[in-house]
């Protein structure tokens, strides 16, 4: 069977940041850059389903919930917005504890754990039932200059534009257990899912990871 590409919003130009597909592929979340919104498409459709908007921020990452509708978006003020039935329009869960714009977010792959970075160098861990945070890390990682003249920017405008250097969560292992982080000097770090704890690097990437 052979398919042929589809143009969601033909007629709309988007200056992208992420892109995000729900884990059954119906719905495609596009952040846009430099507004700080994130539109969700219905793909079967061609149509717009929802337009997010941060309510203490401009968003700067989005993450869909696995094997459900419920979006996670970080806000460029450090809050967390858990979205958990886009349909009821009802108010997100909030989470607010990172001090840097929220650029990484990582669901564990039992859909328990929600792991959360910043600008300020920041992980922490969340519970997803309950919105608890398990633990943090502080900084957790250094990063670039460009972070600061990200944050500087977000204060005066309002608007994120995330550098693509900066570090961030990367993935889950299958067992659940750790979780790969990128660093600022382009080695991979695992990290242990219950404390936080760093591991050696996996590697140290000669360019860009």
């Amino acid at each position: 069977n052979t398919a042929s590409p589809g143009e969601l919003g033909e007629d709309r130009l988007y200056n992208i940041q992420t892109l995000d597909f729900s884990d059954d592929g119906k719905l495609l979340a596009i952040l846009e850059r430099g507004v700080g919104r994130v539109r969700v498409w219905e793909v079967a459709s061609n149509t717009e389903s929802y337009n997010l908007t941060g309510s203490r921020g401009a968003i700067s990452s989005v993450s869909w919930k696995p094997s459900t509708h419920n979006i996670v978006t970080g806000l460029s003020d450090g809050s967390i917005e858990i979205w958990n039935d886009l349909a009821k329009q009802e108010s997100p869960l909030f989470l607010r504890k990172h001090t840097g714009a929220v650029i990484s977010l990582a669901f564990g792959t039992d859909d328990t754990r929600l792991i959360t970075g910043d600008t300020d160098g920041a992980l922490r861990c969340w519970e997803c039932a309950t919105g608890n945070e398990l633990w943090s890390k502080l900084p957790g990682l250094k990063i670039p200059e460009a972070a600061s003249k990200l944050r500087s920017s977000a204060t005066k405008t309002g608007k994120t534009l995330v550098p693509q250097d900066l570090p961030g969560v990367l993935a889950f292992t299958p067992d659940n257990g750790t979780f790969a982080v990128r660093n600022e000097d382009q080695t991979i770090r695992t990290r242990n899912i219950e404390t936080g704890e760093v591991g050696r690097p996996l590697q140290a990437a000669p360019n860009s990871v």
